[in-house]
């Protein structure tokens, strides 16, 4: 994978959780003016930042993923820190659930979901790809690449 010297480690998150968690965030601190609608928040962002960070395009991106030793998923974080833990021959730890959002979201509408997906479809690769490696072997449904394709 990577260098002798070092390795390389990430964490994704969900790429959809991760512009509404952003949107959120940017509409109670005032980034954003309250009455900005989620799709117009979403679109008025560039596309595939994932991809952008690595940065890779449809033609690398397996390629570029696989110089990480670990990618985590953010949905599955004490798993992916049991892991390293594990690789490290280290203690585990238990992290804190900090920053989490309490209390009920409306459901994001399947259009802004269908557009979102299709604008950012390279990040969607990029997220699947990592869920497939993501360790360990086994995940429950709902977070395997079958289960979150069906997801709307």
């Amino acid at each position: 994978r990577g260098s002798d010297r070092f390795r390389l480690i990430t964490m994704l998150r969900e790429p959809l959780d991760t512009m509404i968690s952003l949107y959120d965030y940017e509409r109670k601190v005032g980034f954003v003016d309250r009455s900005t609608s989620l799709l117009d928040y979403i679109e008025s962002k560039p596309a595939n930042t994932i991809a952008s960070y690595f940065p890779c395009d449809e033609h690398d991106y397996e390629d570029v993923l696989a110089r990480y030793e670990l990618i985590g998923i953010s949905e599955r974080l004490q798993d992916g820190l049991d892991y390293l833990a594990d690789q490290l021959n280290k203690p585990r730890i238990v992290a804190p659930r900090l920053n989490v959002h309490e209390g009920s979201r409306e459901p994001t509408p399947s259009d802004v979901v269908r557009r979102f997906r299709k604008r950012n479809a390279l990040d969607y690769a990029i997220y699947h790809h990592a869920l497939e490696r993501f360790p360990p072997a086994t995940l429950p449904y709902h977070m395997t690449l079958e289960g979150l394709i069906g997801r709307s």
